[in-house]
């Protein structure tokens, strides 16, 4: 029995149909991997003053607040793009979430936030604190309002500006959870990186709402800040990170949710783990934003050492 022009045609469109629907939802970027580390292009192997790093000494400085601007109810989609769980954003293009203050030379927008995490709770930070992971850490993307996107932006210096949050890990023993709670704020943001977690098998593409607003600490003046780069490939030298100091508490299904994610999704090779290794930190200063009022976070007995420049 022959085959017939007209299915082979078919059988064509579907393969090529196929295959840009895994470019489009990203499957197809997986063009590195953390195993292999040594191997990334651009500069990471080069570059001087890469990401992420190990905060031990620290010069203590005073920047003013962060000022938030539309970090409130936002609708986002979820995206598994070959190295991670990205959320894009879906605002009114009047509407896109703003970043000033802080210390920051301009103003950001908004792109995207993303997160990394490890096989357990003993890893998955990309900044350690006196050689100490978190066990995640969630990334909030922003370009310098003057540029089209973070592709244009990661392209001069200055261009990116990165929120870091820490992550624990949330725990079931009620006394641990109260030390855990220290503010009010922080429940509602156990809440809404639960409600992020799809109820089912599919995540790609899959519709959420969030506050962003909690998904940040509530204090916000006690931070790391540095100039580094981006921690994925080509790891472009030009970001301001900001790292908050205080951590915040992610629920138990979004681990399991993080920790089972597949690329591509459903029947592709676990994502296991998707930190960076730490850079040499060189030359480079880092400061901390110190608020009195902020309760300390450590993650060992050792307390970083504070010097004034």
């Amino acid at each position: 029995m022959g085959v017939r022009r007209e299915d082979t045609m078919m059988a064509t469109c579907a393969l090529v149909t196929l295959s840009f629907l895994l470019v489009v939802s990203g499957v197809a970027a997986t063009d590195y991997d953390y195993d292999n580390q040594h191997k990334w292009d651009g500069s990471c192997n080069t570059g001087s003053n890469q990401s992420p790093l190990n905060f031990k000494t620290v010069y203590t400085s005073s920047f003013p607040p962060f000022i938030f601007d539309n970090y409130g109810l936002i609708n986002i989609t979820l995206e598994v793009n070959g190295h991670s769980l990205k959320a894009n954003l879906v605002p009114l293009s009047s509407n896109l979430p703003h970043l000033l203050g802080g210390g920051l030379s301009d103003e950001y927008v908004l792109d995207s936030f993303h997160f990394h995490w490890g096989r357990n709770n003993g890893e998955g930070s990309e900044h350690r604190l006196l050689d100490c992971s978190f066990a995640g850490e969630m990334h909030f993307v922003h370009y310098k309002k003057k540029y089209r996107n973070v592709g244009e932006a990661k392209e001069h210096p200055d261009g990116v500006a990165v929120l870091a949050v820490w992550l624990v890990a949330a725990v079931d023993d009620y006394e641990s959870k109260q030390q855990l709670y220290r503010y009010d704020h922080d429940e509602p943001t156990n809440f809404w990186l639960d409600f992020l977690v799809p109820y089912g098998p599919f995540v790609n593409h899959f519709p959420r709402q969030t506050i962003l607003r909690y998904l940040l600490p509530q204090n916000t003046d006690s931070f790391y800040r540095y100039e580094g780069s981006l921690t994925t490939p080509p790891c472009s030298e030009t970001v301001v990170w900001t790292v908050f100091r205080d951590p915040v508490v992610a629920p138990r299904r979004l681990w399991h949710l993080l920790r089972t994610l597949r690329s591509p999704p459903g029947h592709g090779r676990p994502i296991g783990k998707n930190f960076r290794n730490i850079q040499a930190q060189g030359a480079r200063k880092v400061y901390f934003s110190y608020d009195p009022e902020s309760h300390l976070i450590q993650c060992n007995k050792q307390e970083v050492e504070e010097l004034e420049e």
